[in-house]
């Protein structure tokens, strides 16, 4: 994160959107995963992997999936 005062790192605010998910279940067909089904209780996170699924359903929320995701 950005460098506040006296050197400590801070972190980027935590903003929560409701959100008018219909399942928590994601499918998956993918023959290198080994399994069909996950759960995802929530959308999003605060880790911003590089290699995370996600990213490009950030942009349906007019985010950008690259340095949007991250921050």
């Amino acid at each position: 994160g950005a460098a506040g005062h006296n050197g400590e790192t801070l972190s980027p605010e935590t903003i929560f959107y409701r959100d008018a998910s219909r399942t928590i279940l994601s499918r998956n067909d993918s023959p290198d995963v080994g399994f069909e089904v996950s759960i995802n209780p929530y959308r999003g996170c605060e880790h911003g992997c590089i290699y995370c699924y996600a990213r490009p359903t950030h942009e349906y929320l007019g985010f950008s999936a690259g340095l949007d995701f991250e921050s």
